[in-house]
């Protein structure tokens, strides 16, 4: 990879994390599950539909603090999921990790990606999203 490259790569990823800033700020956050590690939240505003499919943006925040791959901590993440209402499977196609509750304070890191669909299981945050999500 030249070093062009990575720059641009560099640059891309900084407006990606400053768009997702942007909009957990606007971002009206309903409360759809509580469970031992924490409260599971949607913006309903962020719901697209392409078919059968389903992306909507989650926050989570976490019960107890959690600890990132680069031995940070963090309390919340903001999630850009894809939902198959079908199927009933479900992927997190990018997440940010942040310091904060409530997406509040420094970025820990984020992740991007296309990993595999997965099914959700009955009794779960994800399947009471999908449920709520797949209905409109």
């Amino acid at each position: 990879m030249t070093a062009s490259s990575l720059r641009v790569m560099a640059r891309s990823l900084l407006m990606l994390s400053l768009l997702c800033a942007a909009g957990a700020a606007n971002a009206e956050w309903t409360s759809v599950a509580r469970h031992a590690n924490g409260e599971f939240f949607i913006d309903r505003k962020s719901v697209n539909i392409k078919g059968d499919q389903r992306e909507v943006w989650s926050m989570m925040n976490y019960s107890n603090p959690q600890l990132s791959n680069s031995g940070k901590v963090y309390r919340s993440t903001r999630s850009l999921l894809q939902l198959e209402c079908k199927t009933r499977y479900a992927r997190a196609i990018h997440m940010s990790f942040f310091s904060g509750s409530q997406l509040r304070g420094e970025v820990i890191g984020t992740m991007g990606s296309l990993p595999p669909w997965e099914p959700v299981p009955p009794d779960s945050a994800m399947r009471e999203i999908l449920d709520l999500v797949c209905k409109a």
